[in-house]
């Protein structure tokens, strides 16, 4: 039998041939076998020649990646790994879309940030939306629930309800030992033992002998939380001991002083735990007119000027007004009338002048009342001094008849002032007489002492400053004040 080199199959238009190496190639086609054409042997060798080309098999690149520029629509500046980026609008499926613009980027620490002030995002979930973040102002959660939330650490944490449960079961009520003048910020692994003890940037215990109460809210230990005692005893050593009355659940207190947690309020809610609860106002003074100090406000000196002043001023406020000393003013204002703050600054001024003598007699306005007072008793003499014929500062050996006293020839009769005798109880105001002198009169004190002539003396003023002693005043009449009275014996 000739071999058969070429088998033909009518296919029920045209006989397609098939070509075999052998006889032994021929196979009978089943319902899972079949016999391929020439053409179709021909059509899947040429579809393995090639690659990455139309209508062709995408290969991998050397590192088992589809090459980018293979992928319709995407060129190699997008979804990169470093520094990716994104431009336009997203729309996806029905059930889950993301509206555009988005304007997001990823910053160095991988998270998601909107590109420019006014940008945004509105989550949805279908064509509801269910979260929206604005203007990097605030979440709108859009009536749905945010769940989740773990207990609160700093001031501005959200609460969860559970939290708050817990607080309106326990109840909260002021701490018994009142407010804490500081709150701890961190941990204290020892407690400081000598002083000063800065807590919350405020520096505390400056000296021996003092006291504070303190907040501890920060420790790994959390039965170390609590309020204490914190003395400084003598030596600089500082104990800490707690208050466990005061540290019990329920218990409120405030914090007085501190750079973080000043004026805050802090809740015990569970024995150990410590979470601000909220924060009064804080008040502060302006440091010009009032001032401040822990809970106490002072007016500064100054801190009231008379554009602050009403009108008037009640009566009763004045000083000494309602009281036995105003009778001798009742000339002016009764006491207990009401009156302009004018009329009575007038009044005051009145009583001022006429206490120093402005008002009638000129007093310098530089001088005091008491220096004012101090001149009237020099030139007003008490009750003695004279003005004599000669006065004599050197010792005068014989007290007896007529003698030469200071150049001045002096006769039975004529007054003489001794000052400078050296027997201090012989000085004092004499009358010559032709024996023994007669003694009128011992010096005074704040008297005044001249004489008419004299050849050193003549119109010297003396003071008298004891019974036997008197210092020169004014020297000379060109020195005398101008209203000096002294009296004369006659």
């Amino acid at each position: 039998m000739a071999k058969h080199t070429v088998y033909e199959r009518w296919d029920g238009s045209v006989w397609q041939q098939y070509y075999f190496k052998t006889n032994a190639d021929i196979i009978e086609e089943s319902s899972t076998k079949k016999v391929m054409t020439a053409a179709e042997r021909t059509a899947i060798s040429d579809y393995l020649a090639t690659f990455n080309a139309a209508n062709k098999l995408l290969k991998l690149d050397a590192s088992a990646l589809i090459p980018v520029a293979l992928i319709p629509d995407i060129s190699a500046t997008y979804l990169l790994k470093a520094n990716p980026s994104f431009t336009g609008n997203l729309t996806g499926a029905a059930a889950s879309k993301v509206y555009g613009p988005l304007g997001v980027g990823f910053n160095a620490t991988n998270l998601i940030m909107p590109n420019g002030a006014t940008d945004g995002f509105i989550f949805k979930f279908g064509n509801v939306d269910i979260l929206e973040f604005s203007q990097l102002a605030h979440f709108d959660f859009k009536g749905y629930r945010m769940t989740n939330i773990a207990d609160p650490i700093d001031p501005q944490d959200a609460v969860p309800k559970s939290w708050v449960e817990e607080l309106v079961s326990v109840g909260a009520h002021p701490a018994a030992g009142g407010p804490v003048q500081a709150a701890s910020t961190g941990n204290y692994a020892t407690f400081p033992s000598t002083g000063p003890v800065v807590i919350d940037g405020v520096s505390f215990l400056a000296s021996d002998l003092t006291t504070i109460r303190v907040l501890v809210k920060n420790q790994s230990t959390a039965s170390q939380n609590g309020i204490y005692i914190v003395n400084r005893e003598s030596g600089n050593v500082v104990t800490w001991n707690k208050v466990t009355a005061d540290s019990t659940q329920g218990n409120l207190v405030f914090v007085e002083y501190g750079a973080t947690q000043n004026d805050w309020l802090y809740h015990n809610s569970n024995g150990t735990s410590w979470a601000p609860f909220s924060k009064v106002d804080t008040v502060v003074g302006d440091e010009v007119s009032i001032t401040k100090s822990g809970q106490t406000f002072s007016i500064k000196a100054g801190g009231v000027s008379n554009a602050m002043l009403g009108g008037s001023i009640a009566s009763s406020k004045l000083a000494s007004e309602a009281s036995a000393e105003a009778t001798a003013y009742a000339s002016m204002v009764a006491a207990g009338t009401a009156t302009p703050l004018a009329t009575r600054i007038s009044d005051i001024l009145s009583a001022i002048k006429l206490l120093r003598g402005v008002a009638n007699f000129k007093t310098d306005n530089t001088e005091t009342i008491n220096d004012a007072y101090v001149r009237i008793n020099r030139l007003v003499p008490q009750d003695g001094g004279c003005r004599a014929k000669a006065l004599m500062t050197t010792n005068v050996a014989s007290l007896s008849g007529p003698q030469t006293i200071d150049g001045v020839s002096c006769v039975a009769g004529d007054i003489v002032v001794l000052v400078g005798q050296t027997t201090a109880a012989d000085n004092g105001v004499y009358m010559i007489a032709a024996g023994v002198w007669v003694k009128l009169d011992t010096l005074l004190v704040n008297c005044f002492y001249v004489a008419n002539q004299g050849t050193a003396n003549a119109n010297k003023v003396y003071r008298g400053t004891s019974t036997t002693a008197a210092t020169l005043l004014y020297n000379g009449s060109a020195n005398i004040p101008v209203g000096l009275g002294i009296f004369s014996y006659v």
